[in-house]
């Protein structure tokens, strides 16, 4: 059976395609490209951008995607097992007493002394002035009579604050009805919010304050709903398709 490079780089080959031209129609770097046609999977990014590249690349040649990425073997992670070793016998720490720490001890021990004698000084100080009765102050004079303003006559009239003008952002909820590869990037920020495959029946929620770009690579296994309105499929089934989104 021929490697997933080999079918690649014969079909490329068979449409007399260059490696800048598919670079520059499906926005994937010709190193990655180059890398898939030579089955060099370490050269490529990790495994979940790197099945999602297959994605494309197959449907762009007009390979089935489904058998393209039963070709895509990535290769095992490697684990690193690390080994203990016993401590030799017959070590054991010495431990020396500084004069140091003899003497903070001592202070910590005079200081603590010291406290609970101001303490009890304080206690015998409070119990002897306890016993005596403080002068009583002197009324002052309550008045009889108050003056009082009068109320007004009239009630202002209450000016009503203007309500706020609601802005409303960008909401795209996406559900699979097949599998499909996906990324979707918002406000023009290089990191996208998500590049991978749905599988069907996965519904995702993105939101955006300006607009939501999104990159499908199956048109046709995706219902789309922006802001609440339903979109419906983006295309045919198979198709790769851009889609934008701004705020209304």
């Amino acid at each position: 059976m021929p490697t997933l490079g080999e079918v690649f780089r014969e079909e490329r080959s068979r449409r007399n395609l260059s490696l800048q031209q598919v670079e520059a129609d499906v926005k994937i770097r010709k190193k990655y490209l180059t890398a898939l046609e030579e089955d060099d999977y370490p050269a490529l990014p990790a495994p979940v951008y790197a099945r999602g590249f297959v994605q494309i690349y197959a449907e762009y040649l007009g390979l089935d995607p489904v058998f393209a990425d039963k070709l895509y073997q990535p290769p095992e992670r490697a684990t690193v097992v690390q080994s203990i070793r016993p401590v030799a016998a017959g070590f054991h720490e010495s431990r020396s007493i500084s004069l140091r720490g003899v003497v903070t001890s001592l202070v910590i021990v005079l200081g603590i002394a010291g406290i609970f004698y101001l303490y009890a000084q304080y206690l015998s100080y409070t119990s002897s002035s306890a016993g005596e009765v403080a002068p009583m102050a002197t009324p002052r004079a309550v008045p009889t009579s108050y003056a009082v303003a009068p109320l007004p006559t009239s009630t202002p009239t209450a000016v009503p604050l203007p309500s706020p003008t609601p802005i409303r952002a960008v909401e795209v909820v996406v559900h699979a009805t097949e599998r499909t590869w996906l990324r979707v990037v918002a406000d023009g920020q290089s990191t996208p919010l998500f590049e991978g495959q749905l599988q069907v029946g996965d519904t995702r929620t993105w939101t955006a304050k300006d607009r939501i770009e999104m990159r499908v690579g199956n048109a046709g296994g995706v219902e789309v709903t922006v802001n609440g309105m339903a979109q419906g499929k983006l295309g045919a089934s198979g198709e790769v398709k851009n889609v934008t989104w701004g705020r209304q």
